[in-house]
């Protein structure tokens, strides 16, 4: 049984994001569940996506990538966020 993960990448470079899915996609246990171009939209799509993974740029326009990670218990409290 394969387990599977569903990363969210969040990155402001477009090129990255689309060339990290294209790599991700070849992997038979990962699936990309959506993609976000600052911290803000990240935030956004985490209650609705699910993510099992998030991968995450530190320096991004709007809200950078550590901002998102609020101090309260729960949040995304299934995910590995990877920075």
């Amino acid at each position: 049984m394969i387990d599977e993960h569903h990363p969210l990448l969040v990155d402001d470079h477009t090129l990255f994001r689309e060339g990290l899915r294209s790599l991700l996609a070849a992997q038979p246990d990962l699936e990309v569940v959506g993609e976000a171009k600052n911290g803000l939209e990240a935030t956004r799509l985490v209650s609705k996506l699910k993510p099992s993974v998030i991968l995450m740029d530190i320096g991004m326009p709007v809200m950078d990538g550590v901002d998102p990670i609020p101090p309260t218990p729960g949040y995304c409290a299934q995910c590995l966020l990877v920075c």
